[in-house]
């Protein structure tokens, strides 16, 4: 089957499939092309053996900077809408997919720790005071 789906090559034309169209909001008409190859061949976690992969299928030259960040984007995107699904928010679902939705750069905030450790924690230690 995936042989077929090499062949007929959809993710040249760069159409999304229907469930996936309001992904179009996302991205441009060139990242669209890498959007349905992602659709058609799943990443496998190779960022460099992906992107050799799609170069080869496609004809499109990218760099595997770019190739990792629009994949990192499409993660974040399925995974919020993922979360809101699974929660019942269907404000937030309806913002994913009018495109609405803003995915943060970088890593997500550390946890703080705080001290209030109880003392029978091996590892807390009150602080001293001058």
């Amino acid at each position: 089957m995936k042989d077929l789906e090499l062949l007929s090559a959809p993710f040249l034309d760069g159409i999304l499939p229907h469930n996936k169209e309001y992904l179009s909001k996302y991205f441009d008409k060139h990242q669209q092309h890498l959007v349905v190859y992602y659709f058609s061949f799943p990443y496998d976690g190779h960022c460099s053996a992906y992107r050799k992969n799609f170069i080869d299928h496609s004809g499109i030259y990218c760099s595997e900077r770019w190739v990792y960040k629009i994949l990192a984007r499409i993660k974040k995107i399925e995974g919020r809408l993922a979360e809101a699904e699974a929660a019942l928010d269907y404000e937030t679902v309806a913002m994913i997919k009018s495109g609405g939705f803003k995915p943060r750069r970088g890593r997500p905030p550390k946890k703080t720790v705080t001290s209030s450790a109880p003392a029978s924690h091996p590892e807390w230690r009150p602080e001293r005071r001058p």
